[in-house]
Formats: structure tokens, C-alpha cells, sequence
């Protein structure tokens, strides 16, 4: 059964820089989403109307 998981980090005093994220998915080694068993689809990015920054994933 495919389970979706929804993050949304807020933005803070407009930086939209993907430094954290980036820096997070290297070192987890997450650079290529084909090598996480089980991941059907992955998507982050900024959703500048509700102040977040979004990563969906299934």
C-alpha cells in the first residue's frame, strides 16, 4: 500500500535558499531518488501563497 508524507517547513523572513535541504539530502545520500527502495515520487519545493517550504513524497 503506497503511504504519501507531507512536510512543510515554514519561511523565515523570505529565505528561500535550498541550502538545509540540499545539504541534508547529500548527506543522507538522497541525491538520486532511484536508490531509495520503495519511493514512487518525490517533490519539494516553495509554495510562496502559504508560506512553506513543501516536500511530498510516496
Amino acid at each position: 500500500m503506497a503511504v504519501a508524507f507531507i512536510q512543510e517547513f515554514a519561511i523565515v523572513e523570505r529565505d528561500t535558499s535550498t541550502t538545509n535541504y540540499d545539504s541534508v539530502t547529500q548527506k543522507l545520500g538522497l541525491h538520486d531518488a532511484a536508490s531509495i527502495n520503495g519511493l514512487i515520487a518525490h517533490s519539494a519545493g516553495f509554495d510562496h501563497s502559504s508560506g512553506v517550504f513543501r516536500i511530498f513524497d510516496i
